[in-house]
């Protein structure tokens, strides 16, 4: 008998390194970790469900289970096989006993998980994307599209890459292409350029020199959805928003830049 019960409280010890890898691998995989609860809900009844007690404990169980059979390949490689055992009545009792007590972590992990990853992408603020030059209005109300302006502006991962061209009144044609790195958050956004050429826009013929700055971070504000700010030595004014954003120059012309990507 004495035998039988340390083998018993090895084995419950056991199941609870099992609980412990699964609330580990449930933080650190929340699709995993939703798909495992799901799994669980599904296989128990209105009265499990209801019941505070046996409910917690047959969630755990069905957990454990799931995990075992449905869990995909960890980085690592490893993946715990499902375990069957018929153990009697006194090992499960004390499996029960174990469960019951480990399961409550087991089910916080789940839904901390959940809400931490929620509020991630919540207050993730960002502005990567492909945007399109589609028009620019003039101060006159007259509007300006392709081919008489284009433009392909990027911005991913911190880098941006921005080429722009205007034909003018003569038909000669105005353009920049600038690279270079940025930073943006809800409150500051900073840019630095790495590589610049430029026709005919700041002045007459073609420059390599960007223009001169003395604080490298801009100021950002947010209303109605939107994140406004004024690029550092560049005299734009440019508001983000879900489709695109708008770049202001003075009162000469306003140009709206459509994301497609």
């Amino acid at each position: 008998m004495r035998k039988l019960w340390r083998h018993a409280i090895r084995m419950t010890f056991r199941q609870q390194r099992d609980l412990a890898a699964d609330v580990r691998y449930a933080l650190g995989d929340y699709e995993g970790a939703a798909q495992l609860a799901a799994n669980a809900t599904a296989r128990m009844s209105d009265t499990e469900l209801k019941n505070p007690i046996d409910g917690t404990v047959r969630l755990a169980q069905v957990a454990a289970e799931a995990g075992g059979q449905n869990r995909p390949f960890s980085p690592t490689g490893y993946t715990r096989p499902k375990r069957t055992l018929d153990v009697g009545q006194p090992m499960k009792a004390i499996l029960l006993a174990s469960l019951g007590a480990c399961a409550p972590i087991l089910l916080s992990a789940l839904a901390w998980s959940a809400v931490h990853s929620k509020s991630e992408s919540s207050t993730a603020a960002s502005i990567d994307g492909t945007y399109e030059l589609t028009e620019r209005v003039m101060a006159s109300g007259a509007v300006l599209r392709s081919p008489s302006i284009a433009g392909l502006y990027t911005q991913a991962a911190g880098h941006f890459n921005l080429n722009i061209f205007v034909k003018k009144d003569d038909g000669t044609i105005a353009s920049e292409s600038t690279v270079g790195r940025f930073t943006f958050s809800a409150d500051k956004y900073c840019e630095w350029i790495i590589y610049t050429i430029r026709k005919d826009l700041d002045k007459p013929g073609v420059t390599n020199e960007a223009p001169p700055i003395g604080d490298h971070c801009a100021l950002v504000t947010s209303k109605d959805g939107r994140f406004n700010f004024s690029p550092p030595g560049e005299g734009v004014e440019v508001s983000y928003g879900s489709e695109g954003f708008t770049a202001s120059i003075g009162g000469d012309f306003v140009d709206h830049w459509t994301k497609i990507r």
